[in-house]
Parts: structure tokens; C-alpha cells; sequence
């Protein structure tokens, strides 16, 4: 039997979306596609753009562990917590997010 990536997506996805008792509707609407799309996910049909994948990620509150993908297994827990932050960070606060640690490590930290 060989890993099928879109089936093990296509699982992960589905229950977490029903632990959270969400709809595809409900979903959809998260991260922004239509209902039919989550269906198609859901059932292993289409995977899921890298931009989605993480959209839906962070929607589920699910962490890239659950998916078998353990970054910097060595990292502590609180930066983990950080990096997570930063990088759900919008477009938008993302500069946010910059000023204030540069301001934090120029001032503070040294």
C-alpha cells in the first residue's frame, strides 16, 4: 500500500472540521472558497494550494504536526508560541509585529 497525500489531507481536514462541528459551509466561508471546494478536499479529489492548506490549518487550529511535519523539533515552547504568531500574522500587522520586536530587542534586550 503506498501514502496517498491527498487522502491523508483529505481525513485530517474532515475531522478536524467535525471536532470543531463545523459545516463545509462554515468552513468554506473561514477561509474564504465555496462550499463544493472543501467537499472536493474533504474527498481526496482536489489537494489543496499551499495558501489554502495553511488558511485551513489555522481555521482548524490544527498545528503542521498533525500533518506529520515537525519543524524545529528543538525549539522551545514559547517560541514556538512567537513564531506561530508571527507567522498567522495578516499582510496588514505583519509590519505591526516587525516595529514592535525591533523596538523590543533594540531597547530592551541587549
Amino acid at each position: 500500500m503506498t501514502f496517498d497525500d491527498k487522502v491523508f489531507i483529505a481525513k485530517k481536514i474532515r475531522a478536524a472540521r467535525k471536532e470543531l462541528n463545523y459545516t463545509q459551509a462554515k468552513l468554506a466561508e473561514l477561509v474564504n472558497v465555496n462550499e463544493q471546494h472543501i467537499s472536493r478536499i474533504e474527498n481526496a479529489t482536489y489537494s489543496p494550494s499551499l495558501g489554502l492548506f495553511f488558511k485551513l490549518q489555522k481555521a482548524l487550529g490544527l498545528d503542521l504536526s498533525d500533518f506529520g511535519i515537525d519543524i524545529n523539533e528543538n525549539i522551545s515552547p514559547l517560541r514556538k508560541d512567537v513564531l506561530r504568531m508571527v507567522y498567522s500574522a495578516s499582510k496588514k500587522n505583519l509590519p505591526y509585529y516587525k516595529d514592535v520586536l525591533g523596538y523590543l530587542d533594540k531597547n530592551f534586550l541587549n
